[in-house]
């Protein structure tokens, strides 16, 4: 077993500015929208103000993008994701039904499921390995080598 711990890349404060104002624009944009088409009129201005100050105080106590973890290699078991102390989540080596890389540049990571295309995307399941990572390259083969023999 291996084990590796893994931290969240750190976020200049203008992308998380960058971030914040297109999620509260996104917000604003749909509640204005869904007011719209249920009350047949547009919102008043307060509300906008509202959608500011809650996205302000959401991105104030916000944890981050991603959490510190473990993550722990069994060549005879699998992959683990172990958060506090506990494990999060658990893709066994023989039950591994996609792993593909998805993004580019730092944000590059391998993915690992136990479910399909569709199911990793939008549900919990999937354990994420950066290729920041020194080993990504030897995880990568191990993972590819257990989904051809799942």
């Amino acid at each position: 077993m291996q084990s590796y711990h893994i931290a969240p890349p750190v976020s200049t404060p203008g992308k998380r500015l960058r971030e914040a104002l297109l999620r509260t624009a996104a917000f604003i944009v749909a509640f204005a929208l869904a007011s719209r088409v249920v009350e047949h009129k547009w919102p008043k201005a307060e509300v906008f103000g509202i959608a500011v100050v809650a996205e302000g105080l959401t991105e104030l106590f916000r944890k981050g993008h991603g959490a510190e973890y473990d993550l722990e290699v069994h060549e005879g078991d699998g992959l683990r994701l172990v958060s506090d102390g506990s494990v999060k989540r658990k893709v066994r080596k023989d039950r591994i039904r996609y792993a593909r890389e998805w993004g580019t540049g730092p944000r590059r990571r391998l993915v690992v499921s136990e479910h399909g295309l569709a199911f990793t995307r939008w549900l919990w399941g999937r354990i994420g390995v950066p290729a920041s990572l020194q080993e990504y390259e030897k995880i990568r083969s191990l993972a590819l080598s257990w989904l051809k023999d799942s």
